[in-house]
């Protein structure tokens, strides 16, 4: 889903950004109440589109060994299981396919933008 790219390009744009990768079968190991003001976004892609990257990828590391890795049914249900995740967190999600990384982060920055517009508020109200 371009994580790694768009946490990179974030902190070219002065963000501090960081990507938690969502393994099936392995919880996540972040604690986002020890985060300062963190800002948690699901990034979302379809199972096709994610197939044939992680086949590349594969492709590129001369693994001929096939696996749950690219299996479409298992990928589909990652896909899944991302989006039950984000909705328990109740973070915003971004679709990312079709997008490059500059509109990903545009979408970002303007989410971290709304944020600070509506503490900005909120501490005028007190």
């Amino acid at each position: 889903t371009s994580k790694t790219p768009t946490c990179i390009y974030l902190s070219h744009r002065g963000i501090r950004a960081a990507n938690v990768p969502i393994i099936p079968g392995i919880p996540l190991d972040v604690d986002f109440s020890k985060l300062k003001k963190p800002l948690v976004i699901g990034l979302t892609k379809d199972a096709e589109s994610l197939v044939e990257i992680r086949l590349k990828r594969l492709k590129m590391l001369h693994e001929k060994q096939k696996s749950d890795y690219v299996d479409f049914r298992k990928v589909q249900e990652e896909v899944r299981a991302a989006r039950r995740l984000f909705s328990k967190l109740g973070c915003p999600v971004i679709d990312v396919n079709r997008k490059s990384i500059e509109e990903i982060s545009g979408e970002i920055i303007t989410l971290l933008s709304k944020r600070a517009l509506m503490k900005e508020i909120e501490d005028k109200k007190k």
